[in-house]
């Protein structure tokens, strides 16, 4: 059996006042909530490769960091998704982290990289240069061993 109440306008206002003001703080502690406690596991992959220059013909040095969320084997051993970030704001977070590695890498590495990238571009240079002589001179051999043959058969 169901129970009809009747309600004055004013108490009906008054009530659907309240519901508003406890569905605005239920998002505010939610909200309040979900930044204290909002878990999310991060990978991040740091590495330094060889990107050979086709160009160029020869190699150099880069960074390349990836970050990526993860949905399992958190750290913690009581990884239970209490409340798990949106998509938004893992993209944010992953973008974040992955500027902040960079920047460290660079910070760290940055020197000693471009030291190596220079000197591997000289040796490059050097061997092309050697190349370039021992055609010179194994030529110039050549031409003079050619003379020399046909001063004596003359």
């Amino acid at each position: 059996m169901k129970e009809i109440i009747q309600l004055e306008k004013e108490e009906f206002i008054e009530i659907q006042q309240l519901a508003s003001h406890n569905k605005e703080e239920i998002e505010k502690l939610a909200e309040k909530m979900y930044k204290e406690k909002g878990l999310c596991c991060i990978k991040l992959s740091m590495d330094i490769k060889e990107d050979y220059n086709y160009y160029d013909s020869y190699s150099s040095f880069k960074f390349y960091n990836y970050a990526d969320t993860i949905d399992y084997g958190c750290a913690t051993n009581d990884y239970k998704k209490p409340f798990e970030m949106s998509y938004e704001d893992k993209q944010k977070l992953i973008k974040f982290v992955t500027k902040k590695a960079d920047t460290m890498m660079q910070r760290k590495f940055g020197k000693q990289i471009t030291d190596v990238n220079h000197y591997n571009k000289k040796i490059k240079e050097l061997e092309a240069t050697y190349k370039q002589l021992k055609i010179f001179t194994i030529t110039g051999w050549g031409v003079a061993v050619i003379l020399t043959l046909i001063a004596l058969l003359k």
